[in-house]
C-alpha cells in the first residue's frame, strides 16, 4: 500500500469522532487539545468583547476584527465536527464561548457524571508498596487537570494533600518532613521529590535488609548433647557436695608433751594418764 502523501493535521481527530449526544466529554476533551494546539483555547472560555464605536480608536476596532476572526474559526470548525442534528440547532452567528455554553447545558448530565467518576478515580487512587511513584504521581496530575477542564478546579494545594494521602507507609517521613518544613512545591516538582525519596527508600531497605541477615540470632540445637548436659547440670545441682576432711596433724609433726611425732597433745597417751593418776590422788587426799 503506497503512504498517503496527506499530511496528519489536529482536526482529523475530531472528524473521526463527532459530536453525537452521547460523547460530549471526550469531544469537548479533544476539541482544547487541537485548539490548545492552535493557542486559541482561550476562546471557548471568554466572551467576545463589544463591538466597538463607530469613532473608536483604529487599535481598538483592529483588535475586535482579530477576535471575530479567531472566533469564527474556532465556531466553524466546532459546526463541521457535530452530527447534523446538532448543528441544525445552532448558526454560523453563535460564537464558539456561546454554543460551548449551551452544549454545556444540554450534557450537563453526562459532564456531572464525568466530574463523579474523575472525582472518585482521584479519591480512590493508592500506591501501592513498592510501586514506581513516577507515573503514580502523573496520573494524579491528569485528574486535576481533568477537573480543571470540567470546571472545577481543586488548585494545587489540595492536589498535593491528595497525592500525599495517597502514598504508601515508606513514604511516612517524606510526608512529615513535607509537612514540617511547610514546603510549598508546584506538582511537578513535588513528583521530582519523591522521586528522589523513593531512591533513598529503595536504599535504605536494602541496607536494613542486610543487617537483619548479618544480625539474625544463633539458637542452640535441640539434640541429645543439648538433654545430656541439661541432666548432667540437674545432677549436678541435686548431689550436695561431700564434707571436707578433718584437718589432722602432720606425720612429722611433733608432740609438746612426750615430743613424739605424729600426733598432738590432747591425743598423748602419757599425757591422758598423767591426767588419770592427777586426779585419783586428789579423791585420796578427801
Amino acid at each position: 500500500m503506497a503512504p498517503s502523501n496527506q499530511p496528519f493535521t489536529l482536526p482529523s481527530i475530531l472528524e473521526k469522532d463527532k459530536l453525537n449526544g452521547t460523547n460530549y466529554a471526550d469531544w469537548i476533551r479533544n476539541l482544547r487539545i487541537v485548539l490548545k494546539a492552535k493557542k486559541k483555547e482561550e476562546i471557548l472560555d471568554t466572551p467576545l468583547p463589544d463591538e466597538p464605536a463607530d469613532n473608536a480608536p483604529a487599535a481598538e476596532k483592529n483588535a475586535y476584527k482579530k477576535a471575530c476572526d479567531a472566533d469564527l474559526e474556532v465556531s466553524c470548525l466546532m459546526l463541521a465536527c457535530m452530527e447534523p442534528d446538532l448543528q441544525l440547532q445552532f448558526d454560523n452567528n453563535h460564537a464558539a464561548h456561546d454554543m460551548i455554553v449551551v452544549l454545556n447545558d444540554m450534557f450537563q448530565t453526562q459532564a456531572r457524571t464525568e466530574r463523579f467518576n474523575v472525582s472518585k478515580a482521584f479519591a480512590e487512587t493508592k500506591l501501592a508498596e513498592g510501586a514506581t511513584v513516577g507515573p503514580h504521581v502523573i496520573k494524579m496530575v491528569g485528574y486535576t487537570q481533568r477537573l480543571e477542564k470540567l470546571g472545577f478546579p481543586i488548585g494545587p494545594e489540595l492536589a498535593t494533600d491528595f497525592i500525599l494521602a495517597s502514598l504508601p507507609p515508606s513514604y511516612g517521613n517524606f510526608v512529615m518532613n513535607y509537612h514540617m518544613h511547610g514546603a510549598q512545591k508546584g506538582l511537578n516538582e513535588l513528583c521530582g521529590m519523591l522521586k528522589t525519596s523513593e531512591a533513598d527508600i529503595k536504599k535504605g531497605a536494602g541496607s536494613s535488609h542486610v543487617m537483619a541477615v548479618q544480625n539474625k540470632p544463633k539458637f542452640k540445637k535441640k539434640g541429645n548433647s543439648w538433654k545430656k548436659k541439661k541432666g548432667k547440670a540437674k545432677d549436678e545441682i541435686s548431689k550436695p557436695n561431700p564434707p571436707a576432711p578433718k584437718a589432722g596433724p602432720p606425720a612429722d609433726g611433733e608432740c609438746f608433751h612426750c615430743h613424739g611425732k605424729g600426733h598432738w597433745k590432747r591425743n598423748c597417751k602419757l599425757y591422758l594418764e598423767s591426767i588419770k593418776d592427777r586426779g585419783s590422788k586428789g579423791n585420796d587426799k578427801k
